[in-house]
């Protein structure tokens, strides 16, 4: 408080009154001073502590959002353990709820037991009560995988800078079970691995896209986490990389557009047609996913719908096969994976490598090693078999006439080798380019790179639209498939030097509705004979279980299996049904069936292996408006279906393991059905990469992409 200044003097005051009021105010005067200071003190004081206040007023604001928003949590975690004792070391009964002196965090006995370690460092026999989360969010730009642990927040909206990276969730033993644990966003357009604490692969989160993450289980570090849906389910899987635009990549017109192949544990190689037409290679590294610069074969686009192989020669070596007669060794350099290429050659036969021979599955190029391959080609005359020898980059060709056949209008061949040196040929071919149909077979033997044709034995053929295909069983055995329309049968052909003898055929089936295709034909990721190229994918076919089992697929919803005494010939044949639907074959012997029908997909499976067919468990998924196809990944299946409804794409991603088990599943629409792996239609080439898959992307999209499958 300020005392009021009394009596000052001024000039209209006498001397006397002046002199008596000035001695008077000085006292005043100095009391006023003194008190004025210390009032703007206190004002400052007080605006200061003010100002504290209101930001203690804020800061209790969101402290109150943060409790209310845990306070239920808090509360069933305090009622949850409200007997809790401090812990000690001793035994302890199953349940039972302690402390922790070092953290001060409360724990549930795993089992009746001593205890000798607190809780905080024993999360194996004890299980932590205390609520995990504040509630608060964290946003941030990934440039590396992030690892959550019990003190993260809450929700992450996370913005990955690059393909391929993984959120780790925390150690679920220092976690309470219970919903929404985590939420998870992408800000971005890439896509986010999300793995459990043992790096266990639990789903791939998409761009620009959410998940919510459940705890159901904290009995392991891993825990049991269970992923809401977002936008959408966690995808089975992730994009890491495409290359694009490319041209038609699946199969059309039985040609494909996209092929890979393995040269080693540590590289791949993958070639495909792009929009311009010019065939292209990429270098692929089998452990990172990283890959090199696409090299073009060719450069003018010519032919670029006839079709090509790759046929894996070394560790760092290809031969490429395009634009239906020309050939190049290509070289990969494996450290910055450039690919450099040969001189290239172009085939000396008329009709090349490719025509007709993929239609149906039927081959007509084989490896016989990685230097030796064998072809065969013509129009008009006898065929010409070739012998293709490689040096180094270099390409070397010899052919002669197969003076058994006395003309070749547009045959159709299939191949097995016998040995480094040796193959088995057969060629249907028609005289005069019109009916009747001949059906030829013979060894080709080869020495110093040069082919000799041996002696050829021939049968009618219904027609000359495919080979009569061949499976192998040993250097001097082996079996073919016959086909006369509706009726299918079999016979055995043993080979001796240069001859070939046929035993008595064996009726397989009289009511086919197809034909027996080669053995190459069902949709597998694995060649079943990997010497032999084919491009085509189609459910019917013919194929080796293995011993002295085979299996002719040659009327929808029935698989024949064969058993075969090469001894004499004779066999026993056991039809299997599948059902109706869409076939295919796994790298693991697992033949599938997919069908749609009351609103759910059926797979029908069967393991075929040496001892026979085993009739698996089905499995039942629920689906809609499903037009399925299929293929394998690795041991396991990647099932894809897709349907239009409103004129829009939607397809299924469903990845199921050897015992019929559904992993993961994921479903799409309007633009999300553009990315790869979830195309409604067509066939995905593709092939296993140590955890990731190569795969084409949809028709609408047309890149080829690699993949991370969970």
């Amino acid at each position: 408080m300020i005392d009021k200044i009394l009596n000052l003097q001024n000039r209209s005051q006498t001397n006397e009154v002046f002199t008596l009021n000035a001695d008077n105010a000085w006292p005043q005067l100095n009391r006023f001073a003194d008190q004025a200071n210390a009032l703007s003190d206190d004002v400052n004081t007080k605006q200061v502590a003010s100002a504290a206040s209101a930001g203690s007023a804020a800061t209790s604001a969101t402290a109150a959002s943060i409790s209310e928003a845990n306070a239920a949590a808090y509360a069933n975690a305090a009622a949850t353990v409200s007997g809790a004792t401090k812990w000690v070391a001793g035994n302890y009964t199953d349940g039972k709820a302690v402390w922790s002196p070092l953290n001060y965090l409360t724990y549930r006995k795993r089992g009746d037991g001593a205890s000798a370690t607190d809780p905080a460092l024993d999360k194996d026999n004890w299980a932590s009560q205390s609520v995990k989360n504040n509630g608060l969010t964290n946003v941030q730009v990934l440039n590396a995988n992030l690892l959550l642990d019990q003190g993260s927040a809450q929700y992450q909206r996370l913005t990955p800078s690059a393909s391929g990276l993984d959120v780790y969730l925390p150690d679920a033993r220092a976690l309470s079970t219970g919903f929404d644990v985590f939420k998870l966003k992408s800000m971005g357009a890439y896509g986010l691995g999300v793995r459990d604490k043992s790096a266990s692969i639990i789903g791939y989160l998409r761009g620009y896209d959410e998940t919510v993450l459940d705890l159901l289980g904290n009995a392991t570090e891993a825990g049991n986490w269970e992923a809401q849906a977002g936008k959408g389910q966690l995808d089975v899987a992730d994009v890491v990389k495409s290359y694009g635009t490319a041209g038609t990549l699946s199969v059309s017109n039985s040609y494909a557009k996209y092929r890979t192949a393995t040269l080693s544990d540590a590289l791949a190689l993958m070639v495909y047609v792009p929009i311009s037409g010019n065939t292209t290679v990429v270098t692929i590294d089998k452990a990172t996913g990283n890959s090199g610069v696409p090299a073009a074969a060719q450069i003018d686009g010519a032919a670029a719908g006839t079709g090509f192989a790759l046929f894996p020669l070394n560790a760092t070596q290809a031969l490429l096969v395009f634009n239906n007669i020309r050939m190049v060794v290509l070289t990969v350099n494996p450290v910055d994976f450039s690919i450099s290429y040969g001189a290239p050659v172009t085939l000396n036969t008329s009709y090349g490598l490719f025509y007709a021979s993929p239609v149906y599955g039927t081959p007509n190029l084989i490896k016989l090693s990685a230097t030796t391959f064998l072809t065969l080609g013509g129009w008009g005359g006898a065929p010409r078999v070739t012998c293709i020898k490689i040096t180094g980059t270099q390409i070397d060709q010899a052919g002669i006439d197969v003076a058994g056949i006395p003309e070749a209008w547009g045959g159709y061949t299939g191949w097995i080798a016998l040995s480094a040196t040796t193959a088995l040929c057969t060629y249907t071919a028609a005289s005069g380019n019109t009916a009747p149909y001949t059906n030829y077979t013979f060894v080709v033997a080869v020495a110093n790179g040069v082919p000799a044709p041996g002696g050829v034995i021939s049968r009618p053929a219904y027609n000359n639209l495919w080979a009569l295909p061949l499976l192998p069983y040993s250097s001097t055995k082996a079996l073919q498939i016959l086909n006369d329309g509706t009726g299918v049968s079999a016979r055995v052909l043993t080979i001796a030097g240069a001859s070939v003898a046929p035993s008595a055929e064996r009726s397989i089936r009289t009511d086919s509705t197809g034909h027996p295709g080669a053995y190459t034909a069902l949709q597998s990721i694995t060649n079943t004979n990997a010497y032999v190229y084919s491009a085509a994918a189609w459910d019917i076919g013919s194929f080796p279980m293995g011993g002295t089992y085979f299996a002719s697929q040659s009327k929808p919803g029935y698989l024949d299996i064969l058993n075969v005494n090469f001894a004499d010939g004779t066999m026993t044949v056991t039809p299997q049904a599948t059902g109706a639907g869409t076939a295919m074959l796994t790298d693991a012997g697992y033949h599938l069936t997919a069908s749609y029908a009351a609103s759910n997909l059926t797979l029908v499976r069967l393991l075929l292996s040496a001892a026979g067919v085993n009739a698996l468990q089905p499995t039942v998924i629920p689906a809609r408006n499903a037009t399925p196809f299929s293929y394998s990944v690795g041991k396991s299946l990647m099932y894809a279906v897709g349907s239009a409804p409103t004129g829009s794409s939607i397809a299924y991603s469903i990845l199921i393991d050897d015992t019929g088990a559904l992993k993961a599943s994921a479903n799409y629409s309007g633009s999300q059905s553009a990315l790869a792996l979830r195309a409604a239609s067509g066939y995905p080439l593709q092939f296993s990469l140590a955890g990731r898959t190569w795969a084409t992307d949809t028709p609408d999209n047309n890149t080829a992409s690699i993949a991370r499958l969970v």
